[in-house]
């Protein structure tokens, strides 16, 4: 008997066929649509903005000490800035693996622009594969710095392995600002809810130009940004109301993504994060009892101050029961909540009615308006390095509207005090929203900070002024690049 034998030819089933797909308007549309993939809310280390300690918002506040959750283990080490070189926080390492997304939002965008669709309409969808390609990249560079950027003559030769080292700084900061004032340039002011817009990617490039310390470049987009107020953007009267579910189409919010409760990577679980089991909340199910902000911060808000309306140092539970997080006069603790040991109970996000279960629909918001009003205030008192009545009347915006009074003569007296005073104010209004870390990092607090927790608690801190402004690259993937990827200095 003879065997006959036949060759094997290798077929690629991740590339697209591009002589079937896509070619209407709904194959572009189709296509873009699966960029939004990682912009999830719900659980999933796909999730970008999910709610465990592996999304943005909450590795964000948590590294930056405004966050805090009573199950220690690999929290505290995000909390106290515990990682080292070798061991980036375990929830962070499949973070690094996202910067393939940039990839593929080049290719997506390559493919519409040979596709044989009105130009207007090409010019649309493009831009939005832009926006949300600078997306993805600032929060790449937020977390680990620059990341590898593959070239279009790369990406021409998928069969062929690349071992591609992280770009330079310079070729970073080309690729965001083509990408997104591109963007800027053709998208619409107001679209779909969670889809890409003008303002979403003015926004993106802000916070982009925010760190790398371009504050002339910032205080031009913000101003563009500001100019919108009436037409596009507000600021609401009631900073409670931003967050309210009935009121989640307002003015204020820039960009903000849809919660859906039948589909778990869309839910929105961060308030169940931070809800007790036994905490009235609506219809809403019992949450999980775990984050807080710790008192030390809570200490920090002034009396009357409109912001702390969801901050609770107490409450009565379900059942008709006062839950207290108190000590007594000799410190000793006699409370019963392991939340309020710690710190306040925080809950920003109202409940939602429509939920009988422990996640909400609420949006996440990711930018809002009252981030533009700080943010022009500080590239302003930045740029001119004093203080300015511009900048100050910005402030008193912030502050006026949260029911405070304008800065003290104190605040505004030299340049320094009112950078303090500002960055109080950006903490006081964004917290829990993500920003904390960078305000911490761009005005040299991150460290200093994370030092004073972990002294006062009675615990340690690895972190090093420069170097921990960065989460090391996990070595799995300095070694996959045969050393191509170098790790961050100072790891």
């Amino acid at each position: 008997m003879a065997a006959n034998s036949c060759n094997l030819n290798r077929e690629d089933y991740t590339e697209i066929n591009t002589d079937l797909f896509p070619k209407t308007e709904t194959d572009a549309e189709l296509a873009v649509n699966s960029l939004y993939y990682y912009l999830g809310t719900g659980w999933g280390q796909d999730n970008l903005f999910a709610a465990d300690r592996d999304g943005w918002v909450t590795a964000s506040e948590m590294t930056a000490g405004t966050l805090k959750t009573c199950w220690g283990n690999e929290w505290d080490k995000l909390y106290y800035q515990q990682w080292t070189g070798g061991s980036t926080p375990d929830k962070l390492t499949h973070w690094y693996a996202r910067y393939n997304t940039i990839s593929r939002c080049r290719n997506t965008i390559r493919t519409i622009e040979k596709m044989n669709i009105p130009d207007n309409v090409k010019r649309e969808y493009i831009g939005e594969a832009e926006a949300l390609r600078g997306m993805m990249m600032l929060y790449m560079y937020d977390f680990f710095g620059s990341v590898p950027v593959a070239s279009d003559e790369v990406l021409d030769q998928p069969q062929t392995f690349n071992y591609l080292s992280r770009a330079t700084d310079d070729e970073y900061d080309t690729v965001m600002e083509t990408d997104l004032r591109d963007a800027i340039s053709v998208l619409p002011e107001k679209k779909d809810m969670g889809r890409m817009t003008k303002g979403t990617a003015m926004m993106t490039l802000l916070k982009y130009y925010m760190i790398r310390g371009k504050y002339s470049e910032a205080e031009a987009l913000a101003r563009q940004l500001y100019a919108m107020e009436g037409s596009v953007y507000s600021l609401l009267d009631d900073p409670s109301k931003v967050f309210d579910y009935d009121n989640m189409d307002n003015k204020e919010v820039i960009y903000r993504l849809s919660g859906n409760l039948n589909v778990s990577r869309s839910s929105q679980s961060f308030s169940t994060e931070c809800l007790p089991a036994d905490f009235p909340f609506g219809n809403m199910a019992k949450g999980w009892g775990g984050y807080l902000m710790p008192i030390s911060f809570y200490e920090t808000f002034e009396k009357g101050d409109r912001r702390t309306w969801c901050l609770y140092t107490s409450y009565v539970n379900n059942k008709g029961v006062e839950k207290k997080g108190w000590y007594d006069e000799n410190g000793k603790w006699t409370g019963d909540n392991a939340q309020l040991k710690l710190g306040v109970i925080a809950l920003k996000y109202g409940p939602d009615p429509t939920s009988h279960t422990s996640v909400s629909t609420n949006n996440l918001i990711i930018y809002r308006f009252s981030d533009v009003i700080l943010t022009l205030a500080e590239c302003i008192a930045r740029n001119n390095h004093s203080v300015t009545d511009e900048a100050v009347k910005l402030v008193n915006r912030i502050r006026n509207r949260a029911g405070l009074g304008d800065l003290s003569a104190e605040a505004t007296s030299s340049y320094d005090n009112f950078m303090e005073a500002l960055f109080m104010e950006r903490l006081h209004e964004l917290y829990h929203e993500g920003s904390a870390r960078q305000d911490e990092i761009r005005f040299g607090k991150f460290t200093t900070l994370a030092k004073e927790r972990a002294e006062k608690d009675g615990t340690y801190t690895n972190s090093k002024n420069g170097t921990y402004n960065r989460f090391p690259i996990p070595e799995a993937y300095i070694t996959e690049s045969k050393g191509a990827v170098k790790q961050t200095e100072g790891y």
